[in-house]
């Protein structure tokens, strides 16, 4: 037991330190240079997808954002967020008028992540850094995983 306390708190802290380390080091041309797009905007809907595995337990209503893990039902906290763009840095390919974007946020019954989940809110103008990504059936969508891709004005 004492061991696999040293471990999560090990793993927790690296976890953190790297978040920190790696925000500072990463300067904003490195992370535009590392991004797929990179653009300023304005989020006006955010929106929990219902995901769940395909395999899941068959009293899991249809529908709903959760899967079958270890004998209980989880939420998977995916979400997407639809931003007005005001500016555009970098762009792999036409971003339009309106980027939706994909992150995860902490969910329901689980303790908190290290580095923490990005925070993105309706009304909340920001610049984006993103990567594309393939997530659950979504395929090369713009993604955000960290916080420190997520610049607030």
């Amino acid at each position: 037991m004492r061991i696999a306390l040293t471990f999560t708190l090990l793993a927790t802290c690296t976890a953190l330190a790297l978040e920190i380390i790696v925000s500072d080091i990463v300067s904003e041309a490195k992370r535009t240079e590392m991004s797929a797009a990179v653009f300023s905007g304005t989020v006006t809907n955010v929106q929990h997808l219902p995901l769940r595995k395909t395999n899941a337990v068959p009293n899991v209503t249809p529908g709903t954002a959760a899967f079958f893990v270890g004998g209980r039902v989880q939420d998977r906290g995916l979400w997407r967020a639809e931003v007005v763009v005001d500016s555009i840095t970098k762009q792999d390919a036409p971003l339009g008028k309106v980027a939706v974007v994909y992150y995860n946020q902490k969910p329901i019954g689980v303790f908190e992540r290290c580095p923490d989940y990005p925070k993105i809110e309706t009304n909340m103008s920001a610049t984006f850094w993103c990567q594309r990504a393939t997530i659950g059936g979504y395929t090369n969508v713009l993604y955000i995983s960290t916080p420190s891709w997520v610049e607030g004005k």
